[in-house]
């Protein structure tokens, strides 16, 4: 005789032998959630439950749940970057362009990018970020720059010193 998987082998041998005791509990009958399949079981305790006729379905189903679940991170990451471009179109539509200036970089590598981009120097590694922010300081001081957009400017990469500072890159 064939069995499907070592443990119908093993039931059909403990039903024959007499070892198989539904007095353990209530025999009951139930469908798997992931392949509809037919489960025969023992419930040995309250609450006792089976969904799954073999690990295979278990698996299977785990799978599909990882699957929804990244599907979902994704389409929610999707809505997330979304409503940031059309914060900054209406920021930059509403403001004319002044009000965006000033926004302060998220991340080290935006600031980073600030304070080299106001410097003009490029971010080759020759140049320490320290000297970069030294001279894009005293490019676009108020005090020394005499350019209408000077004030802005500044305000912009104190921002990006303000990010680095508080990651300790830039003392």
């Amino acid at each position: 005789m064939r069995y499907c998987s070592p443990a119908c082998r093993q039931r059909v041998y403990r039903e024959r032998n007499g070892l198989y005791s539904w007095a353990a509990g209530e025999q009951r009958t139930t469908l798997c959630t992931q392949c509809s399949g037919r489960i025969e079981w023992v419930a040995a305790r309250e609450g006792h439950r089976r969904e799954y006729c073999s690990s295979a379905c278990k698996q299977r189903a785990y799978r599909e749940r990882r699957r929804e679940e990244a599907e979902k991170a994704r389409r929610f990451h999707e809505e997330q970057r979304r409503r940031r471009e059309q914060e900054e179109q209406a920021r930059s539509r509403s403001g004319g362009g002044a009000g965006t200036g000033t926004r302060r970089p998220a991340t080290a590598a935006e600031a980073r990018a600030v304070v080299f981009v106001l410097a003009e120097l490029g971010d080759d590694g020759t140049t320490t970020l320290k000297m970069a922010y030294r001279v894009a300081a005293k490019k676009w001081h108020p005090d020394v720059s005499h350019s209408p957009a000077a004030n802005e400017t500044f305000k912009r990469l104190e921002g990006a010193a303000a990010v680095l500072r508080s990651l300790g890159l830039l003392n």
